[in-house]
């Protein structure tokens, strides 16, 4: 509460200053309905804030200003010098009393002659409330013996110094990276590159240290609601239930602060409107307690917020009687809106659908401030109504200031970026399995036999589209948002991937929704980041829809699906395949980074070294293309001549005569190639394999991502002739159970079937039953000596 109160106190003191030049231009200018609207929303704020924490003076202070304002608004009351003379007093006493919350020294000026006055210009509006000064609204008397409030070392500093902060480390990174691309072309001194690597430390310290200034945990922002939540309800006498997911998700700061007001007022709308009171909920079948969720998310490029409720949702026959009678829509045309731009309505300033005025919602005011925030910032909200039955909001912002795995495409003669999260596959489109086809007046592509929504991206941001020169195919870009189908976005060509520091757009472009902010990659060129949901609803596909049936690219959620691999020409012109799983990403690497070192090819990139499997010579110029494998912790290169296609395993894997080199032989688009046991890249030394095993059933142990398990284990354990499960109800039956060793517990170690494997080449803590995990020799011994009853 003591953090609250000092961003409260912090707050409040910065807005009066501009809120007081705001009343006096009001003065001059009494049309000007936006500077009203302004004056009008920082008192709403005020109050809500106070009845939160608890401060009942200076909310009735607000609450009368709020009464002559929205008389204002409403036109009952004009703006005249008395007026504002008043409303001014009201907010120097907010005022004092803010620093008195500070300082701890008690205001005994009396406030029901300040309510008086500014109330009688409003007509028909008197103040009958008895306004008691009590030490009970948290200010103490002059002789209390409790000190001053003690002052956090807080300095609140602009978020433009901040950006100009960050665009100058980021400035730093492209130069260090620069200075490190010269090093390795033209060699150096060791004391060159010793200083060089401090420096470059230092530079990422830095880089890091400015992010976090920026960024912050979403659990502040949510930490104070349920707090808020049980306020409302004992006021409101209703029994509502709030669950909050997500609150581990980081966001900018300015995002923190801009999101404090929208879900504030949604929840209390939530809670006074849409929950209904424990007799209704009884009588219309409903469980008595309500519920309210909030869900974050990280999804691409994007903040997913969610505030669903079970409340009885909006009703749009009393919305469209309130715009009408607004004069937003007139009487003729509200029929014939859709249900999304009916809903739309509900943002327009002072419209509610609340039957009557409460301290807690019903002015109107709130979702015209969540609009309003949300725009400022680069963000969208979508209303999904189910009314009788609830509400559901989705607050949509841009992943600001974050660090994301990024492609750049190009379209037209422009660059743009987005997020690798969203992107299924990327394929040529003079690949044999794509067919481009018109249906219906639309164009769909087809790959594989799959059919999806298709579009160009020049077509999209209608920008002018170059001619592709001879021989040189468009890249089809396969994407999936985070709601809805997935769908084809075709470009010129996709340039590189590289980690992308993700910066808000101007809200001009943000409107359009085609956008998730800007970047600024290695090349230093400025670049606009797409959003694969704003891409999908300008296409058409329909970002409500999960799954269905036909032609769908979308499958089912519980239908499980063949594996899939990656064909390729190696490096000695062979045609093999490797699992789709355990690839990151492909990679061109300049062969000015790539040396033969430590009796291994290296290829040295962003200060890191990794090793090159299957390049026996470095080439004179160029690139090689290199695929990025992973097992859930490290990664190794994989040098290959081309890639070809994705296919899925849909045939049984034939055994390999090597199984130390090859799972097995498959079916790979109507030929036969060996599929590459990755294991042996990832082991420790090479060794010849020690047989096949009698297909007895291994049961392998993991933990919730199982990532090395499923990607290097189990394929070794099949190619050595063993049945592999990881459903735990198979434990009981298996022969052989495995599992590392800082996950087993004493049961384990009794049951004799239990193989621990352990992290390190060496055992630790004098374990010396366990097994290194990539001493694949050792790793089939020790089954197979299990299975013999040997140990």
């Amino acid at each position: 509460m003591d953090d609250l109160l000092e961003e409260f106190i912090a707050e409040t003191r910065e807005t009066l200053e501009v809120l007081t030049s705001q009343l006096v231009e009001w003065e001059r200018n009494p049309q000007d309905r936006a500077l009203l609207d302004s004056v009008f929303r920082f008192v709403h704020t005020v109050k809500g804030s106070c009845g939160f924490l608890d401060l009942p003076r200076l909310m009735r202070l607000s609450h009368a200003a709020e009464d002559v304002l929205s008389a204002a608004r409403e036109g009952r009351v004009n703006a005249s010098p008395g007026l504002v003379t008043a409303v001014l007093a009201v907010i120097d006493r907010i005022s004092a009393l803010t620093n008195a919350l500070e300082t701890e020294h008690a205001v005994f000026d009396d406030d029901i002659d300040l309510i008086d006055e500014m109330l009688s210009f409003v007509s028909a509006t008197s103040s009958d409330e008895t306004v008691e000064i009590t030490t009970d609204d948290l200010f103490i008397e002059k002789n209390s013996e409790v000190g001053p409030r003690a002052k956090s070392r807080h300095v609140r500093v602009s978020l433009a110094l901040l950006d100009k902060l960050m665009s100058g480390v980021s400035d730093m990174v492209l130069a260090r990276n620069e200075v490190s691309r010269q090093l390795r072309s033209t060699g150096s001194h060791s004391d060159i590159e010793h200083s060089f690597l401090r420096l470059s430390a230092s530079v990422a310290e830095i880089r890091d240290s400015v992010s976090m200034m920026r960024m912050q945990n979403i659990d502040r922002l949510f930490s104070s609601l349920p707090r808020l939540l049980r306020d409302i309800t004992v006021e409101l006498n209703k029994e509502i239930e709030l669950r909050i997911d997500g609150s581990e998700v980081e966001v900018d700061r300015e995002m923190v602060e801009a999101l404090r007001d929208p879900l504030t007022h949604i929840l209390r709308n939530a809670a006074d409107h849409g929950i209904e009171t424990v007799e209704e909920r009884r009588a219309a079948g409903k469980d008595p307690v309500g519920q309210i969720r909030i869900n974050a998310r990280q999804s691409g490029n994007q903040i997913l917020i969610e505030i669903i409720d079970d409340g009885r949702g909006i009703n749009l026959e009393k919305l469209g009687a309130r715009a009408i009678a607004g004069k937003l829509v007139s009487a003729a045309e509200w029929p014939k809106m859709s249900e999304k731009a009916q809903l739309r309505t509900i943002f327009a300033p002072g419209l509610s659908t609340a039957d009557h005025v409460s301290a807690i919602s019903g002015r109107g005011v709130g979702m015209d401030v969540v609009k309003t925030n949300l725009q400022a910032v680069g963000g969208t909200i979508d209303l999904e109504n189910y009314e009788g039955h609830g509400l559901k909001m989705t607050l949509r912002l841009p992943l600001t200031l974050s660090i994301i795995a990024g492609l750049s495409v190009r379209a037209g003669d422009q660059i743009f970026g987005i997020s690798r999260n969203s992107v299924v596959e990327i394929v040529s489109s003079s690949n044999a399995n794509v067919k481009i086809e018109d249906l219906g007046g639309s164009k769909i592509a087809s790959i594989r036999g799959q059919r999806y929504p298709y579009a160009t991206l020049e077509s999209v941001l209608e920008i002018e589209q170059f001619e592709q020169n001879a021989g040189i195919s468009r890249t089809l870009i396969v994407l999936r948002p985070a709601v809805g189908a997935s769908f084809v976005l075709d470009v010129a060509s996709v340039i590189d991937n590289e980690e992308l520091v993700v910066k808000p757009g101007a809200p001009l472009i943000m409107s359009t929704g085609l956008y998730a902010g800007t970047s600024l990659p290695d090349n230093g060129r400025p670049m606009l980041l797409l959003d694969a949901s704003g891409l999908a609803s300008a296409i058409g596909v329909d970002l409500r829809e999960q799954h269905s049936s036909g032609d769908s690219a979308v499958e089912p959620v519980n239908q499980r699906k063949n594996p899939s691999a990656l064909l390729f020409i190696a490096s000695d012109g062979v045609k093999r395949a490797v699992r789709l799983s355990v690839i990151d990403r492909m990679e061109d690497v300049d062969v000015a980074k790539i040396k033969f070192v430590g009796g291994k090819m290296r290829a040295a990139n962003s200060d890191t070294l990794t090793d090159i499997c299957e390049l026996s010579s470095i080439p004179a110029e160029g690139s090689v293309k290199l695929l990025r494998l992973s097992d859930g912790e490290q990664c190794k290169y994989l040098a290959v001549e081309d890639v070809l296609d994705i296919f899925s395993i849909d045939s049984a894997i034939v055994p390999s005569a090597t199984p130390h080199l090859h799972e097995g032989v498959i079916d790979a688009l109507g030929e036969m190639v060996e599929l590459v046991n990755i294991f042996q890249y990832f082991e420790a030394a090479d060794a010849p394999s020690s047989g096949h095993g009698d297909k007895a059933l291994c049961f392998v142990e993991s933990d919730d991502s199982g990532h090395w398990e499923r990607r290097i284990l189990g394929p070794l354990l099949t190619a050595s002739g063993y049945q592999v499960s990881f459903d735990p109800a198979d434990r009981g039956t298996a022969s052989i159970v495995l599992s590392r060793d800082d996950i087993t517990d004493d049961s384990d170690i009794q049951d004799g079937r239990v193989l621990q494997l352990r992290r390190g080449m060496h055992p630790a803590n004098g374990n010396f039953a366990s097994v290194y995990r990539y001493d694949r020799v050792g790793l089939l011994s020790a089954i197979e000596s299990k299975l013999s009853g040997s140990c």
